[in-house]
């Protein structure tokens, strides 16, 4: 697999990676609040371009690198485990927190908009926010998306498993014989995936004009599945090929640099040619991005602390608990006129302690555990590698 097992063939840093995606989406969610141009339905009339840079970096790269590294340790599982078995399994995992946190935390969110929509036309928060209640729309989805995109790539994981179980073997061996994978590659996947996103994008738009009349179908969130599904496969097809050896190699970030310079000039431009500019700066962040992070995490995690393990094991409920409290803290802070930095900073603080306490509190219960994180233990259990994957020196 690659050459940064620690010992025992534990994939600590593929653990801490995909926490860390998870509690990215905090300075994420909080910073379209203060992109300006943007029209995200919470909105600060201070904007920062600072924020709008670091807020479409995190864009560009945090998601790709998740569903990347669910795709690996997907593969990875279903090696060794009974596949239906294991599918049923996560959906217990994902659709119970996914049922729990769209009845629970979905109205939290619509709660935060009613009040906005009421303190800035003047109508009653509380027919407002029944109006958004009783009405089907993705208002009933937001940050949960990802869920759903977890539960049908779980399913295709399991269909495919074997055919790429073979193109990963026959990877394997290629990359073997090239001496592993070289930026060439890795800049061709990279290339493919842009051009994927830029088609899903245009044609999802001209599919979603149809489907305006049907707001019950808006509630599955067909493009993210489209989207991201490039990644979670490229990570399942990854499970015999060691991750390309690329913080060293001066031209990947240098076309590393470039694709983020290009990305932040552009992607918050609506027209076709911004857009396609977009979508190859992004395919270059995404893969090239996550190629070279996995490349230095695991180069650099060898150990496991209990600190960290901890929040690898609170990350989920953070990422469910987190938007809510971003919302209204955002809301709310539209009212006063301080400094869209200090703000900014306060709300990423704010949702972090928050759910930090929320999460404390959920862990007190096994119930709530697993109406909130789909087990009944807070437990973190690592990964590790198949019996028949061996380490690269």
């Amino acid at each position: 697999m690659t050459s940064s097992m620690s010992r025992g063939g534990r994939l600590w840093h593929l653990d801490w990676l995909r926490a860390g995606a998870m509690l990215l989406g905090i300075p994420y969610h909080a910073g379209l609040i203060y992109t300006p141009g943007l029209g995200w339905f919470v909105a600060s009339p201070e904007g920062s371009n600072l924020i709008a840079a670091v807020t479409g970096l995190l864009g560009s790269m945090r998601m790709g690198l998740f569903f990347w590294i669910a795709g690996l340790l997907t593969a990875i599982v279903l090696a060794r485990r009974a596949p239906w078995r294991w599918l049923l399994g996560r959906l217990r995992r994902l659709g119970v927190p996914l049922i729990t946190a769209t009845l629970l935390l979905c109205p939290v969110v619509m709660a935060a908009n009613a009040y906005r929509k009421a303190r800035d036309e003047g109508a009653s928060i509380g027919s407002v926010w029944l109006d958004l209640l009783s009405q089907p729309g993705p208002h009933w989805v937001g940050h949960l998306w990802f869920l759903q995109t977890l539960l049908v790539f779980s399913l295709l994981a399991v269909l495919l498993r074997r055919p790429i179980g073979r193109v990963s073997e026959r990877m394997a061996q290629m990359a073997a014989a090239r001496g592993g994978v070289d930026l060439r590659v890795v800049l061709f996947v990279a290339a493919v995936i842009g051009v994927w996103r830029l088609g899903v994008n245009g044609g999802w738009h001209l599919v979603s004009t149809q489907l305006a009349p049907y707001p019950t179908l808006s509630m599955i969130k067909v493009e993210p599945m489209l989207d991201y599904a490039p990644f979670f496969l490229v990570g399942m097809a990854m499970r015999d090929i060691p991750v390309p050896r690329l913080a060293r190699d001066l031209a990947a970030w240098l076309i590393l640099a470039a694709a983020a310079v290009v990305f932040v000039a552009v992607w918050r431009e609506p027209d076709l040619a911004h857009k396609i500019a977009r979508y190859g700066a992004g395919g270059m962040l995404g893969v090239l991005g996550g190629a070279m992070i996995l490349s230095l995490a695991s180069a650099l995690v060898s150990r496991r602390t209990p600190a960290i393990d901890a929040l690898v094991a609170a990350s989920f409920t953070l990422y469910l608990l987190h938007y809510p409290i971003v919302v209204w803290v955002g809301t709310l802070l539209q009212t006063v006129a301080l400094p869209p930095l200090f703000e900014y900073a306060l709300c990423i603080g704010a949702a972090l302690a928050g759910s930090l306490l929320l999460h404390r509190a959920i862990s007190a219960s096994p119930t709530a555990l697993l109406l909130m994180n789909g087990t009944a233990s807070g437990a973190h259990r690592p990964h590790s590698l198949p019996a028949h994957t061996r380490p690269q020196a």
